[in-house]
Formats: structure tokens, C-alpha cells, sequence
């Protein structure tokens, strides 16, 4: 997703996350303190309370140990943004 405006460096969706945390055999992580998180249109959504560590590659450059928040995406199964 191009230009998403994301506050978030890398956010995936739940079904993916569950699919991927098997696939790797990486596990979930429960966060100490929820993050709450705002849709695009100002709106609360439920909070984060899970985190994925995984490795990232992108365009040849790897970034080793992202967490992903983990989070209901509809559509889309990863958003990467920054601030």
C-alpha cells in the first residue's frame, strides 16, 4: 500500500501474522501496555495487544528483529509506514 500515511513502521494483519508466526515457528509476544490506534477517518480501533518479531528484507536491504504490530488490516495483509 503506497502512501499510507502510517504512523507505524510495520503493522500485519491477524490471519497473516497467526499464518506466518507457524510458518517460522516465531511466536507471538503479548505486549506489557496496549497501543491504542486511530483509523485513517480519526476513528478508535481496538487496541494492539500482540507484537511479531521477524526479519525484513525489502528491495535487497534487510532489517533484522521488526516487530510488527499486530492488528486488523481488512484488505491489506502488511503496511509499512513511518512517521
Amino acid at each position: 500500500m503506497a502512501n499510507s500515511k502510517a504512523n507505524a513502521f510495520a503493522l500485519i494483519d491477524i490471519q497473516c501474522a497467526v499464518k506466518l508466526a507457524d510458518f517460522l515457528n516465531a511466536p507471538l509476544k503479548e505486549l506489557p501496555k496496549l497501543i491504542p490506534i486511530y483509523g485513517y477517518n480519526g476513528q478508535i480501533g481496538p487496541p494492539i495487544t500482540t507484537i511479531l518479531w521477524i526479519y525484513l528484507c525489502v528491495d535487497r536491504q534487510r532489517q533484522y528483529n521488526v516487530p510488527f504490530l499486530i492488528t486488523d488490516l481488512g484488505s491489506h495483509n502488511i503496511i509499512l509506514g513511518r512517521k
